[in-house]
């Protein structure tokens, strides 16, 4: 049986309580697209922390994709210039 999203974001408001907002859970239900599991482990493990710092780390891609897109960029400009 599947739910809804909006099921799914009721029940972690239902399970988790100050300081976590709605908003702040919406972001880390839609980080995991969607899966209820995952997020509740995100949550868990953050503690007691601030869900701010959570939601803006999650929003941040990880530093291998920005290391990944560097090299990709570095690799097609040095083509280009070959190319030329």
């Amino acid at each position: 049986m599947s739910i809804t999203y909006e099921e799914a974001l009721s029940t972690l408001t239902s399970m988790f309580g100050p300081p976590w907002t709605q908003d702040a859970l919406d972001a880390v239900l839609r980080h995991h697209e969607g899966h209820m599991e995952n997020t509740v482990e995100t949550v868990l493990s953050h503690g007691d922390g601030d869900p701010t710092d959570l939601v803006e780390r999650l929003a941040r891609p990880p530093p291998e994709v920005s290391n990944d897109e560097e090299l990709a960029r570095s690799l097609a400009a040095e083509a280009e210039a070959e190319a030329a």
